[in-house]
């Protein structure tokens, strides 16, 4: 599970899980949306980003430094008993629970292989 965290206002925003459907924050300031809802590829938007060569790693890259986050939680957190915390967080390696050693994370997009910010809504 992936959402969105303004830095601006505050809002929490969970993409809508149909995919390519962008949903805003309360300032509307960062939008964002599933670029492909199964393998969980996440897309923030942010109205002062920088418009990049289409595919760029940092095409809509905010021009002003980033102002969301995406919050990660683990799967586990919606379906199993948290009082396993260790054995739930013996993930495969390279996953960001592994590596922050925690159930909920919080980065900002470009961390991972699965967010990414775009310069256009969907």
């Amino acid at each position: 599970m992936k959402l969105m965290l303004c830095e601006e206002c505050g809002d929490i925003v969970a993409p809508d899980r149909r995919g390519l459907i962008a949903r805003w924050c309360f300032c509307e300031r960062h939008a964002v949306w599933w670029e492909d809802p199964q393998a969980g590829k996440l897309v923030l938007y942010d109205a002062t980003g920088r418009k990049s060569l289409p595919g760029s790693q940092y095409d809509g890259f905010p021009i002003h430094g980033p102002k969301a986050y995406v919050i990660g939680l683990h799967n586990a957190v919606l379906t199993l008993d948290l009082s396993r915390t260790a054995e739930l967080i013996d993930c495969a390696d390279g996953y960001i629970f592994k590596t922050m050693g925690s159930l909920a994370v919080r980065f900002r997009p470009l961390s991972t292989n699965d967010t990414r910010w775009s310069s256009t809504l969907p």
